[in-house]
């Protein structure tokens, strides 16, 4: 194997699950970045000092440097110092080349062949790291707001058809009738599902996100009731709506974010009316993808036999197997030899029989994970400054 160095430790540069990827190919002997005088250590390695790069790399005979940043500026700066402070011929990766997707696709059929099933999530610890990268999630959408003045919202507030952005959804739609009530759950700031479709009927369409009020605050102030967003919480959502009185739930690149996802599928289930149907669209193991950034926490994937799995370092669970009673699931997926990108899997859970929530879930510890979860968000906000996001918001 090469020896290989890791420029950059942010979150993804100093990710463990990054190390371990880039392990299936190379010998990963340090880190370093342009910000830290080196001698830190992260997973284990040395953080070189940028003044030491030169000779470290002769030394340890490194042959690969892996830029670890995603911002084009910051990339080219790196860049710029590998050729001014190394004499040594190296080749240089990005994250998102094809050889780290190559790379990618071995760790996770290396995970599969290891993976362990088990899933006691702890809702506590859980819901204190999603309360740590809430504000992350907001970040991103302002920023993409700022950048194009919130013009990119625009076709989806227009957009009056269901399948537009989401072509995939065709056989789902066309078994709704009229006035039927569909969530997208996890919509963000506007769905991007029209409330007509190909078959004419009208459809009542609700997006929900626990920012929403955030994100209503991104929509024109003349936009209709209708298309603002809801708030409502994924693991909780059995306490916003009742048993069965859902026509059809729609979740796209979402349930990956959630504190607990199988709760989540439970609950969602629960108020879904039987014989209906939930339709999910994802990237595969997007938590690897993101390197477990940010919002990032799980990995929704299959197995060999196409079961719908959700899994990341501590936990898995065979959706498949553990629904069986209560749901049907067609999971189909595009081929592992696309780029990571565009690895997309999709996946239809029809309800099949009426279920209490008892059977899934201690009721009983609800009130302890919903208190949990509001001492961390009372505890975030009252230690951590977010000015900066309210100075942007109110710039808008």
């Amino acid at each position: 194997m090469e020896n290989c160095l890791v420029w950059g430790v942010g979150k993804i540069g100093s990710s463990s699950v990054l190390k371990d990827i880039l392990s299936q190919k190379y010998h990963v002997r340090a880190y370093c970045d342009s910000s830290m005088n080196g001698g830190e250590i992260i997973n284990g390695l040395k953080v070189i000092g940028i003044d030491e790069i030169d000779r470290f790399i002769k030394d340890e005979q490194i042959t690969v440097i892996l830029i670890a940043a995603l911002n084009k500026d910051i990339i080219k700066s790196i860049r710029e110092s590998i050729v001014e402070k190394i004499t040594a011929n190296i080749r240089i990766l990005e994250l998102y080349d094809s050889e780290l997707d190559s790379m990618e696709n071995l760790y996770l059929s290396n995970v599969h062949k290891a993976m362990k099933f088990q899933w006691d999530v702890n809702f506590a610890n859980q819901s204190k790291v999603w309360v740590a990268n809430l504000i992350s999630e907001i970040e991103y959408w302002t920023d993409a707001y700022c950048k194009t003045q919130g013009t990119f919202l625009t076709p989806y507030i227009e957009n009056t058809n269901f399948t537009t952005y989401y072509p995939e959804y065709k056989e789902f739609a066309a078994q709704l009738k009229e006035n039927a009530l569909i969530l997208d759950i996890g919509g963000g700031i506007v769905s991007k599902l029209g409330c007509n479709t190909d078959q004419g009927c009208l459809l009542q369409i609700r997006t929900i996100d626990p920012l929403a009020y955030w994100y209503n605050q991104f929509l024109p102030m003349d936009i209709s009731e209708s298309k603002k967003c809801q708030f409502g919480l994924f693991e909780f959502i059995a306490d916003f709506y009742h048993k069965e009185s859902v026509d059809g739930i729609v979740i796209n690149n979402a349930l990956d974010h959630c504190i607990d996802p199988f709760k989540s599928i439970l609950e969602c289930l629960y108020i879904l009316k039987t014989n209906s149907q939930m339709g999910l669209l994802h990237r595969r193991a997007e938590a690897v993808y993101e390197k477990y950034s940010g919002l990032h926490r799980w990995n929704i994937d299959y197995n060999t036999k196409d079961h719908f799995i959700i899994w990341n370092q501590h936990h898995a669970i065979n959706v498949t197997e553990a629904l069986r009673e209560i749901a049907e699931i067609n999971l189909t997926h595009s081929e592992e030899s696309l780029p990571r990108e565009k690895q997309i899997i999709k996946i239809e859970i029809k309800k099949k029989n009426n279920f209490e929530l008892e059977q899934f879930v201690d009721i009983k510890e609800e009130r302890y994970f919903l208190a949990s979860l509001l001492e961390h968000l009372m505890k975030y906000y009252a230690e951590n400054d977010i000015s900066h996001i309210y100075q942007k918001m109110h710039s808008l």
